[in-house]
């Protein structure tokens, strides 16, 4: 009951008031498609101490790619369809218990969405990816600041060349802009700016120029 309770609230907040796009599912009729009762698939594993969770491309439902997401007004390329997969213990982890559960909810089911825009061949730097769900972990979830624990970044590095295993720091950039657009915990704030940064990307453009885009449609002359 508490891993539905977590992915519904993630739900409530990324889509029905943020207004990301949800993901799209495997069509009937490819391989097992669609998942059970029509329902983003997540499955619950022993993944040991430290490892959160992850989504994934691949699997039964994960990595059709449908190439246009239905579920938004533009066209797409390349969206693709992915699942998800949680820890069945969360006393572990570092944030954990019931927090840990909430903010891995949160951040991964980003990384769905962000599958479900696409991201057309060259693919973005992990940064992009991992900064931004690390960004919204805060927005579903304020009270966890799980996402502090990768603060702070080196800022004399390249955002692309920053050791893989840290370009989570990243969010703070995200942070930086919502409070200076709109705030945070506000669907028409700052969260605006990340969502328009995917959406940019979808349609080809490149993680920077996407960045620069989305803050000058929020605040226009902005770069």
């Amino acid at each position: 009951a508490q891993y539905v309770a977590a992915l519904d609230d993630t739900f409530a907040i990324e889509v029905t008031s943020y207004d990301w796009a949800k993901p799209p599912l495997c069509p009937t009729g490819w391989g097992m498609c669609p998942p059970p009762d029509n329902k983003y698939p997540v499955q619950v594993a022993t993944l040991g101490g430290g490892l959160y969770g992850y989504v994934a491309t691949a699997g039964e439902y994960g990595g059709w790619i449908v190439g246009d997401n239905p579920n938004t007004p533009e066209t797409e390329t390349r969206s693709v369809t992915s699942c998800m997969v949680l820890n069945d213990d969360y006393t572990t982890t570092g944030l954990g218990g019931l927090s840990g559960l909430q903010v891995t909810a949160a951040h991964e089911y980003v990384h769905a969405i962000q599958n479900g825009y696409g991201d057309p061949t060259p693919r973005e730097d992990s940064l992009w990816y991992e900064s931004i769900a690390a960004y919204m972990e805060d927005e579903v979830l304020d009270s966890s600041n799980d996402n502090y624990q990768y603060l702070w970044p080196d800022w004399t590095q390249s955002l692309g060349q920053w050791p893989a295993d840290n370009h989570y720091a990243n969010w703070i950039l995200y942070r930086y802009a919502a409070e200076h657009n709109g705030g945070v915990l506000n669907p028409t704030g700052g969260q605006e700016v990340v969502r328009r940064i995917w959406k940019n990307i979808a349609q080809g453009q490149w993680g920077v120029v996407a960045f620069n885009n989305a803050l000058g449609a929020k605040t226009p002359g902005a770069t």
